[in-house]
């Protein structure tokens, strides 16, 4: 068995990403110092390093999707777009595994929000 051990964002802007999943998605900070941010999402963990000349090179800011369940999809998008996280209310779906939303953080990496079929 395979599971995700950690998930590193090499982000620009690097504070504006920060401020968005700790203020906007509400993730609690599990570790932080200059230049990195650990997220407290269970047993993955989740980090933010700035993306600079050096770590461009180890991991581009290209294409990624990062999926995260949630309980209530509305209510997390509103609070998103009532903080200014994202422009429009995204449209949501509804899929055989539950709702679903995609969203961009300040990095332009993509999301998707998912509220599990219970």
């Amino acid at each position: 068995m395979i599971n995700l051990g950690s998930l590193v964002l090499f982000a620009a802007p690097y504070q504006e990403t920060v401020d968005f999943y700790h203020n906007g998605l509400k993730l609690p900070i599990h570790e932080a110092s200059p230049g990195f941010t650990q997220f407290d999402v269970g047993a993955t963990i989740f980090a933010i390093h700035p993306l600079t000349p050096s770590t461009s090179a180890i991991a581009p800011n290209g294409r990624l999707a990062i999926h995260f369940n949630v309980e209530n999809i509305e209510t997390v998008l509103n609070h998103l777009y009532d903080q200014h996280y994202v422009a429009t209310r995204p449209t949501i779906t509804t899929e055989p595994w539950g709702k679903e939303a995609s969203i961009t953080d300040p990095s332009g990496y993509q999301l998707e929000l998912v509220e599990p079929v219970p």
